[in-house]
Formats: structure tokens, C-alpha cells, sequence
């Protein structure tokens, strides 16, 4: 858990511990990673030719995103 001081003061950079999901720009594949999402009446059903449950398809996305150092910047939300 992170206090106050860790995410009030926009001069303090935020602890690689805080990173849960994705790795830093610095560790993510040098590479892009390619992902070919499939549709199906404008939803999502399949990611590279395997077919998932829109749970299932979320959560690699999520994954896919967090491997290659994505959800790193933008405003903190309290």
C-alpha cells in the first residue's frame, strides 16, 4: 500500500514496486509486439486467431499491454 507521501507530491517518482501490471519501458521488448484482434458484429472475439470470452480477451490484452511497459504514464486519479 502506498501512503500519502509516495503519491501527493508530483516531484516524488513513483516506486517500480508500484508497477504491478507492466514492466518499465526500459525492460519491454526492444521489438513491437504485433496483435491481430478478430470481430465479429463490432465485438471483440478472438486475439490472434484464438477465440476468448470477453474476460478472457480483456485480461490478455491486458497482459499483452503490461509486457511491453504500456499504462506507464498519464495523470494518477485519486
Amino acid at each position: 500500500m502506498y501512503g500519502r507521501n509516495a503519491l501527493e507530491d508530483p516531484w516524488n517518482e513513483p516506486s517500480e514496486s508500484m508497477f504491478t501490471r507492466s514492466v518499465s519501458p526500459e525492460q519491454a521488448p526492444d521489438q513491437p509486439t504485433y496483435v491481430e484482434i478478430e470481430f465479429e458484429r463490432g465485438d471483440p472475439i478472438a486475439i490472434d486467431g484464438i477465440r476468448m470470452s470477453p474476460a478472457t480477451l480483456l485480461t490478455r490484452l491486458n497482459e499483452l499491454a503490461g509486457a511491453n511497459g504500456e499504462r506507464r504514464t498519464g495523470p494518477l486519479v485519486h
